[in-house]
């Protein structure tokens, strides 16, 4: 629910971003990494915050605001909060290895029906960690490749690359940038292999024009090369720390 008229049409187009997604990979197994919008319209709330000419901040009676529905998604946890939960606890690589496949198995997916992101953030980025599942949330700022991105999260500036931080440009490349960061946040602390560091060295190089913006091709070198240093793939069940520990 909008708690401010201004916010209105950021529900909305988020709604609308994923609605048309959805339609284009209609059939597809990758719509399980997407919200399920439900339904979208407008109702009067009160109290609902407004801004005069000057941004001045205040409350009406009765506002229009926009109230979106998703399908609810259980099981699900966030970049952060397992970073948070295993602050004492650094991650093994081979259980960072399938949530690195399942982020470019979306990416490649959204990429393919001419979106981009914009905001893959820890905060955006969620594992269904028994099933070895993935949700990507937070779509405000989807947009077609090479558009603005007027906004950013501040408190994850770092994790966005220079395109968006000084152009305000976001592409595929952007995206898997901020893929490669997501990736090192949760490898914080790891010891991690020589080949795995050079490939998350290349995917998250400053300069756009020489980053990888291909999100399938990258997920079949990244197969390649965990197959190389762990063998072949094995369900490796993920367990997380109790609360607390």
């Amino acid at each position: 629910v909008s708690r401010a008229v201004a916010f209105n049409s950021v529900l909305h187009r988020e709604f609308e971003n994923v609605t048309k997604m959805r339609l284009k990979l209609d059939g597809a197994p990758y719509l399980k990494f997407l919200p399920t919008p439900l339904d979208s319209f407008s109702c009067l709330l009160r109290g609902t915050k407004t801004s005069d000419r000057g941004g001045a901040a205040s409350r009406t009676g009765l506002s229009a605001t926009t109230v979106t529905v998703w399908a609810p998604e259980d099981g699900c946890v966030s970049a952060e909060t397992l970073r948070t939960e295993r602050c004492k606890v650094i991650f093994d690589p081979r259980d960072v290895a399938w949530m690195a496949n399942r982020m470019l198995e979306c990416l490649g997916a959204v990429h393919a029906t001419g979106f981009v992101h914009g905001a893959v953030t820890p905060n955006h980025v969620l594992f269904r960690t028994e099933e070895h599942g993935l949700l990507l949330c937070g779509w405000t700022l989807a947009k077609p490749s090479g558009e603005a991105a007027p906004v950013m999260l501040s408190r994850f500036r770092s994790f966005y690359p220079q395109e968006v931080t000084t152009n305000k440009r976001v592409y595929a490349g952007s995206d898997i940038y901020m893929f490669g960061k997501v990736i090192e946040y949760l490898l914080e602390g790891a010891t991690v292999p020589k080949r795995l560091r050079l490939f998350l060295r290349g995917v998250t190089v400053e300069a756009v024009e020489a980053r990888p913006n291909d999100a399938w091709a990258l997920r079949d070198e990244l197969r390649d090369i965990l197959e190389s240093l762990y063998g072949k793939p094995t369900f490796r069940p993920f367990v997380r720390p109790n609360k607390g520990e």
